[in-house]
């Protein structure tokens, strides 16, 4: 395989798409996800967690808010990071090709 045919990942440029759909005013979404490994070749288990927060500011606009953190197994926990989203939506649903604002 030449160098031009190997596969790519990391910090390209990248798109992720969200519905029109906001949290209706006052509505509050917790989610916790978890990632688990176990020891593979020699490296020892892990868990990473986070943790997310949404909030419905207006029946427009979504406030999210989400920490981040992982225990290497034998180690203490460590906080990893946190980050904050916001989406607006522009324009009352049903109206066509319903563009919303996107901040993180």
């Amino acid at each position: 395989m030449e160098a031009r045919d190997a596969a790519r990942a990391g910090n390209e440029a990248n798109f992720v798409l969200y519905t029109h759909h906001t949290k209706v005013k006052g509505e509050v979404e917790l989610e916790s996800m978890v990632d688990f490994s176990t020891d593979v070749k020699g490296k020892p288990s892990y868990i990473a967690n986070m943790l997310e927060f949404e909030y419905g500011i207006t029946d427009w606009w979504t406030l999210e808010f989400m920490a981040e953190g992982q225990q290497t197994k034998g180690e203490d926990y460590v906080p990893t990071g946190w980050r904050s989203e916001n989406r607006f939506r522009l324009f009352p649903y049903g109206t066509f090709l319903n563009p919303g604002i996107y901040t993180e």
